[in-house]
């Protein structure tokens, strides 16, 4: 951890806070988001959730490379690709982060927007706000958090969790106890889906046991959702 926490306090020092989905190591294809909308006007698809949260990793791992970017901003990208592709559903959202909020701050869960009536461009303004990453990785105290922010939520629920899943900052027996406790405060009306930034096959096993928790859900990985095609199937299914 001690590792993760020195580069990183260097990194947000150095002002290294990159927007979208373009960094200064590799640039990312451009992304042509599939229009799924005319599939809802004729009647070939109707809505499955009235809510969704995204749980968003910003802690220490997340600063490591991979394929080129730093792993939040390949998780950043992700989720923008995902924003882009909801068609326009009235649904309500939100956006929670796990990580340390600063370097000196021992708060490691902040809620950047919502929940709210979801608009692209909030959501997309949620993630500006994510910062640099930095330290431990508390999924659970996210899921905690997450219990708590879904009270007044009506309907169903999509809970999706973009995270590494890093097993030198996260405490796995502490996530499988707090998304059991996520999905017996909600039951048949939440799904939980998780998508793993990086390739770790410890992160892996981990992230499809949350899924499996939820019973309804799934897991995938980053690379396997980020054509236009493979983002619009990830975004139907959920």
């Amino acid at each position: 951890m001690k590792r993760h926490v020195s580069k990183l306090v260097l990194s947000g020092f150095l002002g290294i806070l990159l927007l979208g989905c373009a960094t200064q190591k590799k640039a990312v294809p451009t992304f042509n988001a599939v229009d799924l909308n005319p599939m809802l006007s004729g009647g070939e698809y109707l809505p499955k959730v009235d809510n969704f949260v995204v749980i968003f990793d910003k802690s220490g791992s997340m600063g490591d490379m991979y394929k080129g970017h730093k792993k939040l901003d390949y998780a950043k990208c992700t989720v923008n690709r995902m924003n882009q592709t909801i068609p326009n559903l009235k649904l309500t959202g939100s956006l929670r982060t796990f990580g340390r909020i600063s370097v000196f701050c021992t708060k490691f869960t902040q809620n950047l927007w919502g929940p709210a009536p979801y608009i692209k461009s909030d959501l997309a303004a949620g993630l500006e706000k994510v910062g640099f990453s930095v330290g431990e990785s508390p999924l659970n105290q996210a899921l905690d958090a997450t219990a708590a922010d879904l009270k007044p939520a009506q309907g169903d629920i999509a809970v999706i969790i973009f995270t590494d899943a890093d097993k030198e900052t996260m405490n796995y027996d502490a996530v499988r106890k707090s998304a059991m406790a996520l999905k017996s405060a909600y039951g048949s009306r939440m799904c939980i889906y998780t998508v793993q930034i990086g390739n770790d096959p410890e992160g892996k096993k981990l992230l499809q046991e949350v899924a499996d928790i939820g019973k309804c859900g799934f897991y995938t990985n980053a690379d396997q959702i980020s054509s236009n095609k493979d983002m619009a199937d990830f975004v139907r299914k959920v």
